[in-house]
């Protein structure tokens, strides 16, 4: 299928500017490796599970909004994978950092991740809200700076991860409502 110019320049236009990040941070490529894993969903859906277990009605229908969300947008990002099939810049960075069978760029699925979660936490805790934010920002930064995903992978992960982080808030008040009168949740 032919592409137009103008997608054939856009798509240039984000390689010169994920190339120029990727060559301005490969210093530090170990430590922004390191800072990415916490941007992966083992963690996430470990520690909801856990608060989940061990936690009062409001905590444990937080963290299963959480899940809900995450799962969702992890469907979402697995289609328009599959459908797009973008290849990412760097295999062998693939090898280092990403799981075998997840080989397409588009979109980043640690960005939209991040990005839920940064949401969902800042509407529960804005006193920190800056903190989470920045926190999935610099993720979502991070899968540029290792040659995992181009810059517009990220931005479009970006956007799906605000999408998921209103559904998880969403999902979270109509939980409270729905729930509230079975003691298990209590």
């Amino acid at each position: 299928m032919p592409k137009s110019k103008f997608f054939q320049t856009l798509l240039k236009y984000d390689e010169e500017i994920s190339r120029k990040v990727v060559t301005r941070f490969k210093p530090i490529q170990k430590v922004l490796g390191f800072i990415s894993l916490s941007g992966n969903s083992q963690p996430w859906i470990i520690l909801s599970t856990v608060f989940f277990i061990f936690n009062d009605f409001l905590t444990r229908i937080q963290n299963l909004s959480q899940v809900i969300a995450v799962l969702l947008s992890a469907s979402i990002v697995g289609i328009v994978k599959m459908i797009i099939k973008r290849e990412r810049p760097n295999h062998l960075m693939v090898e280092e950092y990403i799981a075998k069978v997840d080989y397409y760029s588009f979109p980043s699925g640690h960005s939209t991740r991040a990005i839920v979660f940064s949401i969902i936490i800042t509407y529960y805790y804005p006193v920190f809200g800056w903190i989470f934010i920045l926190w999935g920002l610099i993720i979502a930064f991070t899968r540029i700076a290792l040659d995992l995903h181009y810059f517009f992978d990220v931005i479009t992960g970006i956007i799906l991860g605000i999408f998921g982080g209103v559904l998880g808030i969403f999902v979270y008040q109509k939980l409270v409502i729905v729930l509230s009168d079975y003691s298990f949740f209590t």
